[in-house]
């Protein structure tokens, strides 16, 4: 039972992982969202 939970655990992880890194660079590499960019209304 411990070592379902382990690959589980893992799975999740990784999972959470890839999703992280695909928004953040499709943030990134999208034109038109200026996320650096600072208004000073």
């Amino acid at each position: 039972m411990l070592l379902y939970i382990l690959k589980r655990f893992a799975i999740m992880v990784v999972t959470l992982w890839i999703i992280v890194t695909l928004t953040f660079v499709l943030m990134v590499t999208v034109p038109g969202v200026h996320l650096n960019e600072r208004t000073d209304d």
